[in-house]
């Protein structure tokens, strides 16, 4: 999001970030409603739905667009007792939101599609513009030179891991440790990483080196990490989000399972004996859709800017 407001800056579109606190606080809610109740800009585009969305929908200006992200549609059901309740509230919220936008921007052609179905009437509002990413910053490396520089063996088949929080229920960590233990039993040099806590600037080589990238997660809106993967024509392996099973019928080189660890291990050595043949060449074409330029240009043409 900050990568793209920055891009915007410099097309000389004047921004101002609002970011609200303690949303579920109600003092705190009505504290900030009453604060940017009177701002009416030319364009209010909230960034997340939930209690960000329903608080923004109440502000004025003279043309609305909410995005809608990933947790803020999905209910989380695998979480304590409390994460369920605020989960449940934040998906309820964003519900209630939708109709107060005058345009609605999803991720992915799958939550488009899940939104239309529970709500037709807002169909003509909808746009899918996944976030995007700077391609000067994502480009395949020599995988040899890319492994020796992050330390790792040229022999070795490795697998990417990227998440932020390890123990983030929703990436589901432990499914991929389970299905990289079943697929080691078939590749003696796997070996895994986790790719987080890495400088921006340099996530391009863990990726360059990287035999595949793997996701486990529960639900996705677009996850970032793919489309980086894939700008740096490294194959993934995933499960059943977004809209990566679109992406696998692409190419030969990614493969979308369900949520088992014999699954995903057989799609991860039918990948690595795939590696052993040839190498992808088509994945850079693929990330090339997700060009930061083009995704401001949608936006900007959502705003009618």
């Amino acid at each position: 999001m900050f990568v793209q407001l920055n891009q915007f800056s410099k097309r000389g579109v004047d921004i101002r970030q609002i970011c609200f606190k303690k949303i579920f606080n109600p003092f705190y809610f009505v504290f900030q409603l009453f604060k940017y109740y009177n701002l009416n800009p030319d364009i209010l585009h909230s960034q997340y739905g939930s209690g960000n969305g329903f608080l923004t929908s109440l502000l004025k200006a003279k043309f609305k667009v909410l995005s809608i992200r990933g947790s803020d549609w999905y209910y989380h059901v695998n979480q304590g007792f409390v994460g369920r309740i605020r989960s449940y509230i934040a998906t309820r919220l964003t519900y209630f939101s939708l109709g107060r936008y005058d345009s609605i921007i999803v991720m992915s052609y799958r939550i488009k599609a899940e939104l239309v179905n529970k709500f037709p009437d807002l169909e003509h509002r909808i746009s899918v513009v996944t976030d995007g990413i700077d391609l000067d910053n994502f480009y395949p490396m020599d995988k040899f030179e890319a492994k020796s520089l992050i330390g790792i063996k040229n022999n070795t088949f490795l697998i990417g891991l990227g998440s932020i929080d390890s123990n983030n229920s929703i990436k589901n960590i432990p499914l991929a440790l389970k299905s990289i233990e079943i697929a080691k039993k078939s590749i003696p040099n796997l070996e895994f990483i986790f790719i987080s806590n890495v400088p921006h600037q340099d996530i391009f080589k863990y990726l360059s080196a990287c035999d595949v990238v793997l996701l486990t997660s529960e639900y996705e809106g677009w996850p970032n990490i793919i489309k980086e993967a894939l700008a740096c024509n490294t194959p993934f392996v995933s499960t059943d989000v977004s809209d990566l099973k679109l992406i696998s019928k692409r190419t030969e080189f990614c493969f979308v399972s369900k949520p088992d660890p014999l699954f995903i291990a057989k799609n991860i050595i039918k990948l690595y004996s795939k590696l052993l043949v040839d190498k992808p060449k088509d994945l850079t074409v693929i990330a090339s859709e997700f060009a930061l330029t083009s995704v401001l240009d949608k936006i900007l043409n959502i705003y009618k800017l």
